[in-house]
Parts: structure tokens; C-alpha cells; sequence
């Protein structure tokens, strides 16, 4: 059995997961990306962080409030730097 601690973490890594994949997606990501190149991290901090609140305040509080989602993570997932393809 997981210790609390380590449920936490592997909770928590799954939230962000659905975050990133289901609601930000790629256009999502890559905006916060360009921001990000734009400002400062502090700016791009403060985005993020009311783009989760807004998502996490419309989960559901039942289970794990997480959505299934049947795509994994792979090389083509927002969060992953792609070379630019010709």
C-alpha cells in the first residue's frame, strides 16, 4: 500500500496531467508558451494559475474528479518540445 504522501503526489500529477491534456491542450500550452517568451515568468506564473483555478473550481468533488481521458501521454502531447516539421 502507498503511503499518504505518495498517493498525494501520484493525485496530484494526475490533476495536472488532465489539466494540461483535456483543458489547456496544445493551443493552450503553446500560448502560455509564447506569453512565457514574451513576459516575465512571474506574469506567466499569475495566467497559469487562474487558468487552474478556474479549471479545478468546475471539477467535480466526487472520486477523483478527474475526467477519463483515453489518450495518453506521448511524444505529440502538448507538454513535450516538437521540431518543427517540413
Amino acid at each position: 500500500m502507498l503511503d499518504a504522501d505518495r498517493q498525494d503526489a501520484i493525485c496530484n500529477e494526475a490533476k495536472v496531467l488532465n489539466f494540461t491534456y483535456n483543458y489547456l491542450r496544445h493551443d493552450g500550452v503553446f500560448l502560455l508558451r509564447l506569453i512565457a517568451h514574451n513576459t516575465n515568468g512571474i506574469t506567466t506564473t499569475e495566467i497559469t494559475r487562474e487558468l487552474w483555478d478556474l479549471w479545478y473550481d468546475r471539477q467535480p468533488q466526487h472520486g477523483d474528479g478527474l475526467q477519463k481521458n483515453n489518450s495518453e501521454p506521448n511524444e505529440t502531447s502538448p507538454v513535450f518540445d516538437q521540431p518543427a516539421s517540413n
